[in-house]
Formats: C-alpha cells, sequence, structure tokens
C-alpha cells in the first residue's frame, strides 16, 4: 500500500529515534519527490526539506519559492532540491498538504541541475 505520493508535503521527525512518537521530537516540512512505484514498494521515501523564505521572493535554481496559501503550512517557504534525503516512513508524523504539479516541475529542475542529470 502507498502511504506517500510524490508531491506530498509531510512533517518529518529528524530525531535519532526513529518513532514519530519520541521525546521532544524535532519536526520539519519536506516533499515527497521520490516516484510512486519507488514509494509502494520500499520502507523508504525521498524527500527536500522545506525551510521558511525570510524575505525570498522568487524561485532559484535549486530553491523553489512556494507562496504561504499553496501548500498548507501557512507561511512562505523554499523547497530546497539541492538537499535530497532519503528516510524511513516511520519518520512521517503526518501529512500537511500537497505541492502542484507547476512547482513539483521546478522542483525537479532543480533535482536535475544538482545532479546534473540530462
Amino acid at each position: 500500500m502507498n502511504l506517500y505520493s510524490r508531491g506530498d508535503v509531510i512533517l518529518v521527525g529528524l530525531n535519532s529515534d526513529v518513532s514519530p512518537k519520541a521525546a521532544n521530537p524535532i519536526v520539519r516540512p519536506a516533499v515527497v519527490v521520490s516516484s510512486d512505484t519507488l514509494n509502494s514498494n520500499l520502507n523508504t521515501i525521498i524527500v527536500c526539506p522545506i525551510i521558511e523564505a525570510n524575505g525570498v521572493s522568487e524561485s532559484r535554481i535549486g530553491a523553489t519559492f512556494v507562496h504561504s496559501d499553496i501548500m498548507g503550512l501557512g507561511k512562505n517557504c523554499i523547497v530546497l532540491s539541492f538537499q535530497i534525503r532519503s528516510i524511513d516512513k516511520n519518520r512521517v508524523t503526518r501529512r500537511v498538504g500537497s505541492l502542484p504539479e507547476i512547482y513539483l516541475k521546478q522542483v525537479q529542475e532543480g533535482l536535475i541541475a544538482a545532479l546534473e542529470i540530462e
């Protein structure tokens, strides 16, 4: 069963303890960038972290700007395509939204640039 799909915006527990119920969890948003085929066949997913925009108001290569009303996070954010992580699905605390395809394509372009994939 596929719990997470490409483009899902999720909250990820970053503690050393894999359990999402760990005491004082450090939780950060991320977007799922792995394919739905991988997501349904592995216990891991590939994500790019999401950070607060802090004055940035446009996308750059490897950093996709997303307006506050798009993802369900309530603030302007940047998806960092150059900070790719593979995480265990047990680290996901919840799904909070999804990234529209137009933004997902920008993230994908950032991944292509970061990895020099033609």
